[in-house]
């Protein structure tokens, strides 16, 4: 039952991550709203909510807390397990901003990580973030750094992702794992 319970915890936050992610990458073209179905368990049950019964947290309301961030950075990665041989191009980044705010002079900071240390530190600056918009970063800067990276080592690896205002406050933050096979 606890293996169930793991595997069916990791699924739904995958799920929702993935999902609400997308839906608001495509605000106003394809999605004009979102919200959570299910957030509690009203009676001990197998169900889709992100908080059980006993008011614990299931995995999915940490990812709720990261997706529905009012400015969302994220990143399109096209598969989860990379092979050794295809490190060689860096997913686009995105950002999405629900505010009425308008972001200048923010940059976004990109790090690859591998049981804890840092593989990989990659910055890209950032002139400005409409209010209520979503911006895409293709082909960044940071694709030679991943591209000349020459990841030799088979394993998990850890991409964290954020985007700081010019003094370093964090405005978003998010995070991708990845397995190199």
């Amino acid at each position: 039952m606890e293996e169930f319970i793991e595997n069916s915890q990791n699924y739904q936050a995958k799920l929702l991550k993935y999902a609400i992610e997308n839906y608001r990458k495509n605000k106003y073209s394809k999605v004009t709203g979102i919200f959570q179905f299910m957030f509690v368990d009203n009676w001990n049950a197998i169900t889709w909510s992100v908080v059980d019964y006993s008011r614990r947290p299931k995995k999915g309301y940490d990812v709720l807390k990261t997706v529905y961030q009012p400015v969302l950075i994220g990143m399109d990665l096209d598969r989860e397990k990379v092979s050794l041989d295809k490190t060689d191009s860096f997913p686009n980044v995105w950002i999405v901003n629900d505010t009425l705010d308008k972001y200048e002079n923010v940059y976004a900071e990109i790090g690859l990580f591998k049981d804890k240390e840092m593989i990989m530190d990659k910055r890209i600056e950032i002139d400005y973030i409409s209010a209520d918009d979503v911006k895409y970063f293709s082909n960044t800067p940071l694709s030679g750094g991943f591209r000349n990276l020459n990841l030799k080592e088979k394993g998990e690896y850890v991409i964290k992702i954020g985007l700081l205002d010019s003094t370093g406050k964090v405005i978003s933050k998010n995070s991708y794992k990845i397995e190199v096979v």
